[in-house]
């Protein structure tokens, strides 16, 4: 090849055309451009940022100052649409205070509590009412608060709520039912006189004594409430110390579940009973 570069050139030596092949291929290296370097991006900083996203608060006000349109965080989302609020409870445990924060941001005074309940109560709004000093919905107007049901090829989704109306006006309590953890007492449960608590068991007019065997074979305990009420829910109760058991041979008057492992027991006051304990909740929970 060096040889026929110039055919008017003596010929070269094998030591010279050796040293013109070393100088020509050492040209040509030095010609190619350097390969570029390619870094791969750490993988902590991926996982990372992926936790970030997690516990990021998405808040969107499409029409500046005011209250928001859509809400997100960890705890709860809200979605707002034409005269309605879409609320999906992401952290049914979560401090009351940071749903009223969220709220808050969408320009509703709403207390929203998350309250264990009796199976019945699950997945249900159980109590409305106004806040203290909250003027409430103007004449003519309507609200309300509403538990979305789950899909039905999804049997257990987020506790979501619908709120319509004239939800701005005045300041809200709602509780919304969540499943009671074992033992933990029901926010729903309520005395009165002639409901049996237990399917196929007669506990109400029978002997003290009679009821609480049959609870403690079925591995129940008992709470004791005194009181009266009539068949059409009116009446009252209090609770006395908790070690006090009536005796025996004394009347079951009213009974009903105060949470999973717990039925309350209401009889009749007599002469000698103790006094109310203050602060005693009426349900027995």
């Amino acid at each position: 090849m060096l040889k026929g570069l110039r055919s008017d050139q003596p010929a070269l030596s094998a030591e010279a055309e050796a040293a013109a092949r070393a100088r020509l291929l050492a040209g040509t290296a030095a010609s190619r451009p350097k390969p570029h370097r390619r870094f791969r991006r750490p993988v902590f900083a991926l996982v990372a940022a992926t936790a970030a996203a997690t516990t990021a608060v998405l808040a969107v006000n499409a029409a500046g100052d005011g209250p928001l349109r859509n809400y997100s965080s960890p705890v709860m989302a809200i979605e707002k649409e034409e005269g309605k609020w879409h609320v999906e409870i992401k952290d049914a445990y979560a401090d009351p205070e940071e749903f009223s924060r969220a709220f808050a941001k969408m320009g509703l005074d709403i207390d929203l509590r998350i309250v264990p309940v009796s199976p019945r109560g699950e997945r249900r709004v159980t109590r409305v009412m106004l806040q203290e000093g909250a003027e409430g919905v103007p004449e003519g107007g309507a609200h309300s608060f509403s538990i979305n049901d789950c899909p039905v090829n999804r049997p257990e989704c987020p506790l979501s709520m619908t709120i319509t109306g004239d939800a701005l006006a005045g300041g809200w309590q709602v509780w919304l039912g969540r499943e009671a953890r074992p033992g933990e007492p029901y926010a729903d449960s309520m005395p009165g006189c002639c409901r049996e608590p237990l399917p196929g068991v007669r506990l109400i007019g029978r002997s003290v004594r009679d009821v609480t065997a049959l609870l403690r074979e079925r591995e129940l305990k008992t709470a004791f409430l005194l009181g009266e009420f009539q068949p059409d829910g009116s009446g009252s109760s209090y609770g006395a110390d908790p070690s006090w058991r009536p005796s025996g041979g004394r009347k079951v008057t009213g009974a009903w579940s105060s949470s999973s492992d717990t039925v309350t027991l209401l009889v009749s006051p007599r002469p000698g009973d103790p006094d109310p304990v203050p602060g005693t909740d009426p349900s027995g929970g």
